[in-house]
């Protein structure tokens, strides 16, 4: 099965090894998959940058003998407010705290919006006053008509400058805008100041935002990257590519029997059969959130894809045997081109096909061209 190379490493690479929180290369990535949501219509996304005040006379000054464990304590402290400020509706969080340089953090709130990252700025002043740390804060805000990873470092970066500028102790807000030719150059200077090589860099960072953290499988990303070079080479030589997209049966139903956390058990399952049962030319990849998959099978046939689709579909009661209760899956299959000329048309056939697969029972396999057929 194709995959997303070094994914382990790059893990490791984003990581800062004094707090154990995500560096700089850690926020670039979630701000790589954060925005395109943005763009989409979604609310504001708000990145807070901090800075510790150590100057002389500072009241939150502390020696360089307590460094390490201040800054132990104090990641842990930004993580406990990113959990509580920025979750799901079910609890879970979907924000991130960051260490991005010695003596400077971030924290990444996708939905805060202005009011949001305001309280929330309000709050973390408020807290390093209790505990004798001098703050100051940089808010930046991406709205949908510039959310862009340089328009918003470059925001929260220069907003911060001015809170430091005017003595420190406060927070200040500037809205994301695309960057021009000073801005980009501003941008490379942000990386250079932090030691990121920009080609590790762009190497790391597309690893980690093509790759789904729950399954490790490539992302949906993944496969529209692969689509774009495997169609024009399957019109090239006239052989038939086929998507599978595949839908567990009852997650809903399981996690609101067992929990979320065995829910991402049952999903973590599925995604190891996939890239078991799967040839090495095939890309297996998690298809937007929940228990859906899409494996993509260039140069088959479909007696081959049938044959593969029945093996995963077996496979899966095996693999998830141990689980309070064992999965089933339902595949909905379309092929290239006799289904659909273009990544659009793929999908949406495969679509139609997997809910047909479910109104004849679940726990089987349907092509595109039986749709009409049984409908």
């Amino acid at each position: 099965m194709i995959t997303i190379p070094d994914v382990a490493r790059a893990s490791e690479a984003a990581r800062d090894a004094a707090t154990g929180l995500g560096n700089s290369l850690a926020l670039l990535t979630a701000l790589n998959q954060q925005l395109p949501g943005i763009n989409e219509g979604g609310p504001a996304l708000a990145l807070l940058q901090i800075a510790l005040d150590r100057s002389p006379g500072s009241s939150g000054r502390f020696g360089p003998g307590d460094d390490e464990a201040f800054l132990v304590g104090y990641a842990a402290l930004l993580e406990d407010f990113t959990a509580r400020w920025a979750s799901d509706e079910e609890g879970r969080p979907v924000g991130g705290a960051f260490r991005i340089g010695s003596d400077e953090f971030a924290l990444l709130l996708p939905s805060a919006g202005r009011l949001g990252a305001r309280r929330a700025a309000a709050a973390l002043l408020a807290g390093g006053e209790s505990a004798r740390v001098a703050l100051s804060i940089g808010i930046g805000i991406a709205e949908p008509s510039a959310a862009n990873i340089g328009g918003v470092l470059l925001a929260a970066d220069g907003a911060l400058r001015t809170a430091v500028a005017r003595g420190g102790g406060r927070a200040k807000l500037l809205v994301a805008r695309p960057p021009d030719a000073l801005g980009a150059q501003r941008v490379v200077e942000w990386l250079a100041e932090r030691a990121i090589d920009t080609q590790q860099l762009l190497d790391k960072a597309t690893q980690l935002a093509l790759t789904d953290p729950l399954t490790g499988l490539p992302n949906q990303r993944a496969l529209e990257l692969f689509l774009v070079t495997e169609l024009p080479r399957a019109r090239r030589r006239e052989y038939v590519l086929a998507l599978l997209l595949i839908d567990g049966d009852s997650l809903r139903e399981y996690n609101s029997r067992h929990g979320y956390s065995a829910g991402d058990e049952w999903v973590r399952a599925l995604g190891a059969t996939l890239a078991r049962e799967t040839r090495a030319s095939d890309l297996a990849v998690r298809w937007r959130q929940g228990d859906e998959f899409i494996v993509a099978l260039p140069e088959t046939t479909r007696e081959a894809t049938t044959e593969i689709g029945e093996r995963i579909r077996r496979a899966i009661p095996r693999a998830t045997a141990s689980l309070p209760a064992p999965a089933t899956i339902s595949v909905g299959i379309a092929l290239f081109p006799e289904d659909g000329e273009t990544r659009e048309e793929l999908l949406l056939r495969a679509e139609a096909a997997n809910r047909l697969a479910k109104s004849l029972g679940k726990n089987r396999i349907a092509f595109a061209s039986d749709v009409g057929r049984c409908g």
